[in-house]
């Protein structure tokens, strides 16, 4: 090979590689976005959770949860 074949091939792998690195970058940001989503999604349903069983126990009412021991306790 001739040094301007070597210098050429040097610079297709140099191509290639940032091509590659761009690419693991990009999958990494979209994996990372798709996680952010899933967890976001999962404080929501945790909340709307906590929430429901607030109210179905009669938190929403002033003297607060409607719990055993708020109950007996009078």
């Amino acid at each position: 090979m001739t040094s301007t074949e070597n210098s050429m091939l040097t610079m297709k792998i140099i191509k290639l590689l940032g091509l590659a690195g761009i690419a693991i970058l990009t999958a990494a940001y979209l994996a990372s976005r798709v996680q952010r989503r899933d967890e976001e999604d999962r404080r929501r349903l945790n909340e709307r959770l906590e929430k429901d069983r607030w109210e179905s126990e009669g938190g929403a009412s002033r003297s607060g949860p409607a719990t055993q021991s708020a109950v007996t306790s009078h």
